[in-house]
This record gives C-alpha cells, sequence and structure tokens, in this order.
C-alpha cells in the first residue's frame, strides 16, 4: 500500500494534525507491524508469485533499513538509551538475511512489544472516508494490477484479511504527502481512523 499525493490539490484540514500524526513513536509501532506482516505473508503464503515474493523481500529490507534510524530517535524523544534495541534491529537483519523466516518473526513479535501501536478512537464518518478513498485511493486500489512486484490490493479486502492493527499500521506508512511535506503521511488522526472503520465495514465499494 503506497499512496502518493499532491498537497495542493489537498483539502486544508488534512494537514491540520499533521506533526500528531508523524509521531515518531507512532510511525516506528507501524513500520515494525507492516515489517511483521509482511515477513508473515512471505513465509506461509503459497499463492506469491515470484515477482511479488521479490517485492516483499525488497519492502522488508527497505523497511529494516529505517527502522534502525526510527528506533534511535523515538528513543531518543522518550528519553530512552538502550543500546540492545539497535543490537536487535541487526540481529533482525541477519535473519532475514539468511532466510531465518521463524527466528526473524519471532524477533519482530518481541519488538512489536516494545514498540506499542496505540489504537486509535473509533470514528464513524462514512462520507469523510469514501471522498478519500474516491479522490485518492480508488483508482489505483478498486481494480488492482497483480501480476506486479508490489499490487495495490483491495483496501476493503485488505482491511478484513488483516487484524486492526496491521491495517491501521499500512495506513500510517503507506501513505504519503509530496516533497513539500517530507513525503509525510497527509492524513489526520480522525482521518486514519475514519478510512480504517470505512474500510472494515464496507461491505463492498
Amino acid at each position: 500500500m503506497l499512496c502518493l499525493f499532491v498537497m495542493m490539490q489537498m483539502p486544508c484540514s488534512l494537514a491540520d494534525d499533521l506533526h500528531d500524526t508523524q509521531r515518531d513513536d507512532r510511525r516506528v509501532a507501524a513500520e515494525i507491524l507492516v515489517i511483521l506482516g509482511d515477513a508473515r505473508k512471505f513465509h506461509s503464503s503459497k499463492n506469491l508469485t515470484v515477482s511479488q515474493k521479490k517485492g516483499l523481500a525488497d519492502r522488508i529490507r527497505g523497511g529494516l533499513a529505517s527502522l534502525v534510524i526510527l528506533i534511535r530517535i523515538a528513543d531518543a524523544n522518550n528519553q530512552l538509551i538502550d543500546m540492545q534495541n539497535q543490537k536487535n534491529i541487526r540481529q533482525l537483519a541477519q535473519s532475514f538475511g539468511v532466510n531465518n523466516l521463524v527466528e526473524f518473526i519471532a524477533r519482530l513479535e518481541t519488538t512489536s512489544k516494545r514498540y506499542p501501536l496505540m489504537a486509535l478512537p473509533m470514528v464513524k464518518d462514512e462520507k469523510t472516508a469514501r471522498g478519500l478513498h474516491e479522490t485518492y485511493c480508488a483508482a489505483c486500489h478498486d481494480d488492482p494490477v497483480t501480476d506486479v512486484e508490489r499490487p495495490a490490493f483491495n483496501l476493503f479486502e485488505q482491511a478484513r484479511q488483516q487484524t486492526g492493527q496491521e491495517f491501521l499500521a499500512r495506513l500510517i506508512v503507506g501513505v504519503r504527502g509530496d516533497r513539500t511535506i517530507g513525503l509525510r503521511n497527509p492524513f489526520t488522526l480522525k482521518e486514519l481512523a475514519a478510512l480504517s472503520n470505512f474500510y472494515k465495514n464496507t461491505v463492498s465499494n
């Protein structure tokens, strides 16, 4: 899931709590959950094409590369100094590098407990969520092309197949603004919560 938005075309409300949406602890927790979900899919799915498997592996490696810095920033913000965390991330990379997926997933699960993703309050705002979906997501996700390395899968199906936490994490990590905001997620927490609820509870688009 990766959507790119041009901020000049977006309503001003999308940037209202931009800073809060990008809090470092939330980004770290979300990144870990996305890598964990990808790793489980990589390990257990029998239906991946060769290109999809390559796309998952590349995305996992990319996530691990940024995780060291993200954890360092989050720890510093929370006045934590724990070199073991950095060592754990290096061990994660080593486990994936030698294709020890069982150990890799177990280490990710432990790391995720250290950096939990806090649930958002329930927001039921179908009008706003549907408008955001139709404006920014539907073109790629409603009729996805699957024979590529990183398919933009149907979001309604993904929301029902994944846990609420993993799907929220993918909304946080997988949506980007343009370079004017450093490619950060432009959605407010309220909009993310509304989208999550919309995708989970709408039977079909």
